[in-house]
């Protein structure tokens, strides 16, 4: 939902914070739907290549879950034209159905390592085409650890505890007495900010409203 369907341009500054705030805790609340879909609910199978899906279905969240099933649906066109074995790893030259233009796909059987010549996981942080055309032609049943980046994972998005006891987007006593001695000339009791990136915003909204 747009920011513009809680905020009008004829709110005061009061009414702005106000509608402002319902929709910072709109925006929280539907992360955390989806943060709670992407943790419990099972997302159904669409491919025929069963076994990688649901692997991919228990690693990334729902939202790169859904990127890399688009991937794998186009698996099915990726074609072997050949492989070179070296001392180091074995060569995959690819190419699409019915396309000209080929790729070059690495892997080091040793380490378990794959690269693409196309480098759209150094871009992106997603395997390739190229690379999931290679899996499927090995049989494998699982995503490689080196092609899966933590930042994607569901575990990436537990929270972690602070060492110092605070409660995670909790803000310590001593910033939040400044936070509170900051924007009491507003006289906002019942809008205080709970996160420091809520003061941050609202800090810069009200410098807007007051130049």
């Amino acid at each position: 939902m747009q920011l513009g369907k809680f905020i009008h341009n004829g709110y005061n500054l009061r009414e702005f914070v106000e509608h402002f705030q319902h929709y910072l805790e709109f925006m929280r609340r539907r992360e955390l739907v989806a943060d709670y879909k992407s943790a419990y609910g099972e997302p159904i199978v669409k491919t025929k290549l069963e076994a990688i899906e649901q692997f991919a279905a228990t690693v990334y969240t729902r939202e790169v879950f859904e990127l890399f099933r688009e991937v794998l649906m186009l698996a099915s066109n990726v074609r072997v034209v050949s492989t070179k074995r070296t001392s180091a790893c074995v060569l995959f030259e690819v190419a699409m159905y019915c396309k000209q233009r080929s790729w070059a796909v690495s892997w080091a059987e040793k380490d378990d390592e794959f690269s693409c010549s196309c480098q759209r996981m150094e871009s992106f942080g997603l395997p390739c085409v190229h690379m999931v055309g290679v899996l499927v032609y090995l049989n494998m049943t699982a995503i490689p650890k080196g092609l899966i980046l933590d930042r994607w994972t569901k575990r990436a998005k537990q929270p972690r505890a602070p060492c110092d006891g605070t409660r995670v987007g909790e803000i310590p006593d001593a910033a939040y007495m400044s936070m509170h001695a900051a924007i009491s000339p507003l006289h906002y009791a019942d809008y205080y900010c709970f996160t420091l990136v809520d003061f941050s915003i609202i800090s810069y909204l009200h410098s807007l409203c007051c130049n």
